[in-house]
């Protein structure tokens, strides 16, 4: 039987990449041929450099006139340190070459996947924000929804995700003739199952994000240990945020830690970034000491390697981190501005967060085989 997957797996975003990769190799591992459908609409490329460059995020954190400072000095700090990006770029393509198997042909738009599908027994379309609205495609990708497959194909969703508890007008009604398509729907935030369960009569499930599908000894065969040496705290952040920022650098004088940033360029406010692609990503999770991010997949790889962490959650982006927080009983580890109280004693207690893991990790791939075994009926 042979699996194509489509998600948005070439961005240079360790997230992104991580969880294409995980979710191929469990179904590899599971005896399956799985390939990803080589999809890269150009607002995804395009979003490789905005990553690089982006000052426009400033806006929501800092006045107008640190607006125009910060952004002319982050767009020149980008412009002289090209070399950096490249080398981010490059760190990609050899994780690209050496982790992923993509599809032979590569499609830059849905109609060129309408055209000329790839052919496979069966499609599957996650995980990671996939079904969120692209405000450059002007609403929903219908891509990701999988409307190309062949009529006689297994559709499923996997750990589908659009960010937030639902979606507003006129979007319901549009993706309720869209979820048509798909054979087997499971969602990766829980918050949001009442309202995909409203638009369909499917059963819809809540399984874990691929990345949590591994535990961290089969991400240790991936990461690549970082040439910092000592105790260090990993601030990994995806958003440019002033405050995350700011409790960063609070962190490093309470606890005298170095401080290690991948992410947007801090440089304007005098914090140089290391440069990572996902292997070195994971290898600065596995090897911190303490982390500070804003992100959701930050925070999956701090549950899988045990770390002390505090979460940022990006404004407007809460739910995924907050739901995930809440399904291990970590809320208390999301941090809401710099001024917030750092707590070094207070232990994790991972025992009880890896138990609830490994009994979702239980649910989550017999949804998988589940679906997978109804092609067979």
């Amino acid at each position: 039987m042979k699996i194509g997957i489509i998600t948005r797996h070439h961005m240079y975003h360790h997230g992104a990449i991580l969880q294409a990769y995980s979710l191929q190799n469990i179904l590899e591992n599971m005896g399956y041929v799985v390939e990803m459908i080589d999809f890269r609409h150009v607002s995804y490329e395009r979003a490789n450099w905005v990553i690089a460059f982006q000052p426009f995020s400033l806006i929501r954190t800092v006045s107008f006139t640190h607006f125009l400072k910060y952004s002319l000095t982050r767009i020149g700090w980008g412009c002289l340190n090209i070399d950096r990006h490249i080398l981010r770029g490059t760190y990609y393509q050899i994780f690209i070459k050496k982790w992923m198997h993509y599809s032979p042909k590569t499609y830059h738009t849905h109609e060129e996947l309408v055209e000329s599908p790839p052919i496979y027994d069966v499609y599957i379309t996650g995980s990671d924000q996939i079904w969120k609205i692209n405000r450059e495609l002007g609403g929903l990708d219908r891509s990701f929804f999988l409307d190309f497959a062949p009529a006689n194909s297994l559709r499923i969703a996997y750990a589908a995700s659009f960010g937030r508890q639902k979606l507003t007008e006129p979007y319901p009604e549009i993706m309720q003739e869209l979820l048509k398509n798909i054979d087997y729907i499971s969602i990766r935030e829980k918050s949001s199952i009442p309202f995909i369960q409203s638009l369909t009569n499917k059963d819809v499930r809540h399984v874990l994000d691929p990345a949590l599908l591994q535990d961290s000894s089969a991400w240790d065969i991936v990461a690549k240990n970082p040439i910092v040496t000592g105790d260090y705290l990993f601030v990994y952040s995806v958003t440019w945020d002033k405050n995350l920022a700011d409790f960063a650098r609070k962190v490093t004088k309470v606890t005298g830690l170095r401080m290690v940033c991948v992410g947007p360029d801090y440089s304007g406010i005098g914090i140089r970034n290391a440069v990572a692609g996902p292997e070195e990503f994971i290898g600065y999770v596995k090897n911190a000491t303490l982390i500070v991010t804003d992100s959701f997949h930050g925070t999956v790889f701090s549950l899988l390697y045990r770390k002390l962490f505090y979460t940022y959650p990006p404004t407007g982006e809460e739910t995924r981190i907050i739901d995930l927080l809440e399904l291990v009983h970590l809320e208390n580890r999301i941090i809401s501005s710099a001024s917030d109280n750092i707590s070094l004693e207070a232990s994790i207690p991972y025992d009880d967060v890896h138990q609830i893991l490994a009994e979702k990790r239980i649910e989550s791939f017999q949804f998988l085989k589940d679906a997978l075994a109804s092609l067979k009926e």
